[in-house]
């Protein structure tokens, strides 16, 4: 996907233009949390997200 058309847009409208399995991948790839990145959602997702990776990192690096 062109990146200009991208930066132009929340991630829930072209993860939609993407196949399931490619958008699956980016979520998995990125740590997408449960939450669905929509406008409404932009603080619960960023929270959400960023606890997840900080889990993952402790689990990673620090257990």
């Amino acid at each position: 996907m062109n990146e200009e058309i991208k930066s132009d847009q929340w991630p829930h409208e072209w993860l939609d233009d993407l196949g399931n399995a490619e958008a699956e991948r980016i979520q998995r790839v990125n740590q997408y949390p449960d939450v669905e990145p929509t406008p409404e959602n932009a603080q619960a997702f960023i929270q959400a997200r960023e606890e997840q990776i900080t889990d993952y990192l402790i689990d990673k690096y620090v257990k």
